[in-house]
């Protein structure tokens, strides 16, 4: 049971009373708070009639609200804000309760928040910046994104690493990437309608950086729209735009035109990689324009069967991979980079297995390995190579440890890896 000390007691009529005897300050904010995190209405009333400090702190910063917010108890939220919860407290980490219930997709925890004005604008502290509508954005919680917009959130606001919710939703969203992207970008079109006319009349804009970002904002309405040259025309103007307040928007506009070539060109447009390029050279810090140019010279490699290709793309993840450790980048995106990783290894070392070089592929399988130790196709490819040069011991246990990952009984492989297994066993002994 959570509660130490604490005993609530619920006599025949109904009513709760509570014995503190024997109890420390430490207990009590410990009962309160795990109260609030686990849904136990009845504790946390009785513990705001005998006047517990509602907005008292863990050692995190973090409040009984905040605890509610995270785990969905509406009802626990209702009776806190009733009883002068601050609902716009922040934790350690610049969190706010807003935050915790949009993370999460508590819908209806959200809406009693914003209706006892919550914040919506608020950007945490930690190393992300992320403000409610970025959380919910990145999850995929569609609704939430849906309500933070009609509550005034601000669909223009930037993390720490320059990305809008948009970009956000665009690069880590999993589940209902699609509907959330869509609703961002119709937000983005219903909030600046008179964007098109704005750009032809030159008197309403009051500077270089206001027309830099109307020409933003209406290439990304035309992006979502699927008008992608006129989209590309729009990024254009905004790197003809020499301001320095503009340079964030530039390596954006620069990454978004490489974007809309591969979108023309199934992946494949090498004139994409002088966009990626310059988008770097704007904005060293860019991990986007990294992973994205890498990406591309991956396909590349695959598509022409180039070695130098998937060597240029190992340099650029390995320049990303050096950034990520000086920088604050996301935990997704560090993912997302090494994915790029094993997959750029990988390829380059069944390219070394078609040039009969056993070698150099085993040395990039290893990198694979390095990078992910359940890869099916590494260890795989690992024991036939190893086989190929004699070294008998070494192709047992990589076909063993091929055997023996769940993945090989998916894609069907497991009988002839067990064949070729028990080939080496004869041969060894």
């Amino acid at each position: 049971m959570y509660i130490k000390k604490l005993v609530l007691i619920v006599l025949t009529c109904g009513l709760s009373i509570l014995i503190f005897s024997g109890i420390s300050f430490a207990d009590i904010k410990e009962d309160w708070l795990n109260a609030a995190q686990n849904g136990h209405l009845d504790v946390v009333k009785a513990l705001l009639v005998k006047g517990v400090n509602v907005n008292m702190k863990n050692e995190k910063g973090v409040t009984a609200l905040m605890f509610a917010t995270q785990n969905g108890h509406t009802e626990i939220v209702k009776e806190l804000i009733a009883n002068d919860a601050d609902v716009n407290m922040k934790s350690g980490h610049g969190w706010t309760a807003l935050m915790f219930a949009a993370q999460n997709g508590h819908t209806e925890t959200v809406r009693v928040l914003l209706d006892n004005k919550a914040n919506v604008n608020v950007k945490s502290k930690d190393k992300h910046g992320w403000t409610a509508l970025m959380s919910a954005s990145g999850n995929g919680h569609t609704e939430i994104v849906k309500i933070l917009l009609d509550n005034n959130a601000d669909i223009n606001m930037k993390d720490k690493m320059g990305r809008s919710a948009l970009t956000i939703a665009e690069i880590f969203s999993k589940e209902n990437k699609e509907d959330t992207v869509k609703l961002l970008t119709q937000y983005k079109t219903k909030g600046i309608k008179q964007t098109r006319n704005d750009i032809a009349n030159s008197s309403a804009i009051e500077s270089r950086a206001n027309q830099a970002q109307l020409h933003f904002n209406k290439g990304v309405i035309l992006l979502g729209e699927e008008n992608l040259n006129s989209a590309f025309k729009e990024f254009e103007q905004i790197v003809r735009i020499d301001d320095s307040n503009t340079s964030g928007l530039i390596a954006e506009a620069y990454n978004n035109m490489g974007n809309i070539l591969l979108k023309q060109s199934n992946g494949l447009s090498k004139d994409a990689i002088s966009f990626y390029e310059k988008a770097i050279k704007v904005d060293s810090t860019m991990i986007a324009a990294y992973i994205n140019l890498g990406k591309l010279y991956t396909n590349i490699g695959i598509a022409d069967k180039d070695m130098k290709s998937f060597k240029n793309a190992l340099k650029i993840f390995e320049s990303a991979n050096k950034l990520s450790q000086n920088e604050k980048i996301d935990d997704k995106l560090i993912k997302v980079l090494n994915e790029e990783l094993v997959r750029a290894h990988l390829n380059l070392a069944l390219n070394y297995v078609e040039a009969d070089n056993s070698q150099e592929a085993i040395k990039e399988f290893k990198e694979v390995i390095s990078l992910d130790p359940q890869n099916l196709q590494a260890h795989a490819n690992l024991g036939f190579e190893y086989e190929k040069l004699g070294k008998h011991r070494e192709a047992i246990y990589h076909t063993k440890k091929a055997i023996e990952l769940p993945d090989s009984e998916k894609v069907g492989i497991k009988i002839d890896l067990i064949r070729f297994y028990n080939t080496i066993l004869e041969q060894y002994e």
